[in-house]
């Protein structure tokens, strides 16, 4: 099959993740030993549930180690614009995550912005004059507020 049918997800792709990696050996060498680091790393955290900045920290760190996988695997396959927007949310979850291992205000505020943002949408819908939407957020997330 060719590419024309099946993008990045046909057999094709294969040469292009073999010319990505012949091009920058040294570079995907140096990102899967600090994957592999990374996940030594993840393995060896011991987190304290109830301590809300170590577990935002931790949680955080996850997703920081997870779309940095998702980057390495979708720029091997040539994907750049996709690459790339995944390397915007990974330098913002960077950017979070060292906030919030410095200042426990800081994981007070991220927490309390998700909440507040969540109470809004629930608000903006209960104040919707269609009875079918409000009533799925009544259900749905008025008990998560």
């Amino acid at each position: 099959m060719s590419f024309d049918k099946n993008g990045f997800l046909g057999k094709e792709v294969n040469d292009t993740v073999t010319k990505i990696h012949l091009k920058y050996t040294d570079l995907i060498t140096f990102l899967k030993t600090l994957n592999k680091f990374s996940h030594e790393i993840q393995n060896r955290l011991t987190i304290d549930i109830k301590n809300s900045q170590e577990v935002i920290c931790a949680t955080l760190f996850i997703k920081t180690l997870s779309t940095f996988q998702a980057f390495l695997l979708i720029s091997e396959r040539g994907m750049k614009s996709q690459a790339e927007m995944l390397l915007r949310g990974l330098i913002e979850s960077l950017f979070i995550l060292v906030a919030s291992s410095k200042s426990k205000d800081f994981v007070r505020e991220y927490a309390n912005q998700d909440l507040l943002q969540r109470k809004n949408i629930y608000n903006r819908h209960m104040n919707s004059s269609d009875k079918a939407l409000h009533e799925m957020f009544k259900n749905e997330m008025g008990k998560n507020l």
